[in-house]
C-alpha cells in the first residue's frame, strides 16, 4: 500500500459541499436539503484531517500490519500443537511461517513495502 500524500485528498484543491437542512424560516427552501460550499473553517478542519492521516498513515499502517498478524498467529496455534493432524513437514513449514510473522513489523524498514507472508500450508487460517 503507497504512502498517501495531498495529491492524493481533492480537499487540499476542491472546497468540499456539504447536503444540510435549511434550518433558515425565512428561506424559500426552509426544511429542504441544502448544497452549500464548507465554510472556510470547515475546509480548514478537513483539510487539517487529512492532514493528519497523512501525517499518521505509518503509525497507522503498523497497527493494521500487526492485527493481521495477531489475528494470523492465533488462527494458525492449533497447526503447531502436538495433537496437530499436520503432518511433520508442514508444521515445520508453519512453524517457519509463523516466526517471519512474528519478525513483522520489525523486519522491514519501510512500512509501505512490509508484505504480509502468506501461509505455506492451505487450510491452516481462513484468510
Amino acid at each position: 500500500m503507497a504512502r498517501p500524500t495531498q495529491d492524493d485528498f481533492a480537499v487540499f484543491t476542491t472546497r468540499p459541499k456539504i447536503s444540510t437542512r435549511d434550518n433558515d424560516e425565512s428561506s424559500p427552501t426552509f426544511g429542504q436539503r441544502v448544497v452549500r460550499d464548507f465554510t472556510d473553517a470547515e475546509w480548514d478542519d478537513a483539510k487539517a484531517s487529512a492532514q493528519y492521516e497523512i501525517d499518521n498513515w505509518d503509525e497507522a499502517q503498523l497497527g493494521r500490519i500487526r492485527g493481521e498478524r495477531d489475528y494470523l498467529l492465533q488462527q494458525s496455534d492449533w497447526a503447531i500443537n502436538n495433537d496437530s493432524p499436520l503432518s511433520s513437514a508442514d508444521q515445520a513449514s508453519v512453524t517457519t511461517w509463523r516466526q517471519e510473522l512474528r519478525d513483522l513489523p520489525t523486519s522491514e524498514a519501510d512500512v509501505a513495502d512490509i508484505v504480509i507472508p502468506a501461509c505455506p500450508v492451505s487450510g491452516v487460517v481462513d484468510r
